[in-house]
């Protein structure tokens, strides 16, 4: 007998997150021995990337170390041979000299800079080739993957949970009819993924849609100007003054606002006014203190009595999670 879920946050800690590791092997293993390519061979394919990888970053740090420090030689050597030829700090016979060192130096940095780039090209071309070989290799096995495989996993983990091949009409229709479901959620939405399928035989879906909203922008804008005027100073003679000035303006208009919202949708005549929030509770503030412990523990007790009376409207359920349900 299949046993309904209560704690599907504890059981999927405890039970359902290992469930789904080990069918996820085992799947793949299904799928590797069914597309009939040589595993070892493309990990040693892969491996053998790996290692060029990690010699292309060696070599390309080689290169950039190089060619910093030919920058740094070439630019020190500019500096002294200025500095001796305005003659304005040490001696200008040391300053040449150290010119010179610093630009034979930089000439001696030309070979490995240029050997470091070769190799690095090299590299990322072969990279590259081996990376090809290895999608190749994995083609008939890509070839076997759908998507609705991690859909199957999951169903196959968790009890009493069926999923939909694709959102149905049939689907839509039962939820509008037999739940009330309303079709005037749909109106400027665009939904960007929907899954439908049942829980404990009630119809669900759950998905995600993009909407737009209009705000409020502040546009700022600026603008530099400048004019001339004739003007007289104290000595009586006549001259052109230009004055320089900023406008600022600023305007709000509406902006459009795109955004995008997940959704769940669930009917189950055992609670029509059922309704989900995932907002932090005032059970989730404070610290870890013992007063704090304290009186969470004496609201919690609160709450789980008012949850068992039956003949409160409300219809209130204390769910397991009590800092956000």
């Amino acid at each position: 007998m299949i046993q309904d879920v209560y704690e599907p946050l504890s059981r999927y800690r405890d039970e359902f997150k290992a469930g789904f590791a080990w069918r996820t092997e085992e799947k793949f293993e299904e799928l590797s021995r069914a597309s009939g390519i040589d595993v070892e061979a493309n990990r040693r394919l892969v491996e053998e990337i790996r290692v060029l990888v990690d010699r292309s970053e060696e070599a390309r740090g080689k290169r950039s170390f190089f060619g910093c420090l030919f920058v740094l030689l070439v630019a020190g050597s500019v500096v002294a041979f200025i500095a001796a030829y305005n003659n304005e700090v040490g001696n200008p016979i040391v300053l040449v000299a150290l010119g010179i060192i610093g630009i034979i130096a930089s000439l001696f940095l030309l070979s490995p800079h240029k050997k470091a780039s070769q190799l690095y090209k090299e590299l990322k071309k072969t990279i590259e080739a081996k990376k090809d070989v290895a999608w190749k290799q994995m083609e008939p096995l890509n070839a076997l993957y759908t998507w609705d495989i991690p859909v199957k996993l999951i169903q196959a983990t968790v009890p009493r949970l069926e999923f939909d091949p694709y959102f149905t009409n049939e689907r839509l229709w039962s939820l509008q009819r037999q739940y009330g479901w309303s079709d005037d959620f749909n109106r400027d939405k665009s939904i960007l993924f929907a899954q439908s399928g049942l829980i404990n035989g009630n119809p669900f879906v759950f998905g995600e849609y993009r909407y737009m909203k209009w705000e409020k922008h502040v546009y700022k804008g600026t603008k530099d100007i400048s004019w001339t005027e004739t003007e007289r100073d104290s000595q009586g003679k006549i001259h052109t003054v230009t004055h320089h000035e900023t406008l600022e303006a600023t305007v709000t208009k509406p902006e459009p606002v795109y955004k995008s919202k997940k959704l769940l949708i669930y009917g189950n005549d055992a609670a029509p006014n059922l309704s989900f929030s995932r907002q932090p509770s005032d059970l989730s503030k404070g610290d870890e203190g013992l007063f704090s412990r304290m009186r969470k523990k004496h609201e919690i007790r609160k709450l789980q009595k008012f949850s068992q009376n039956l003949e409160d409207e409300s219809q209130f359920t204390l769910m397991s999670n009590h800092d956000f349900e």
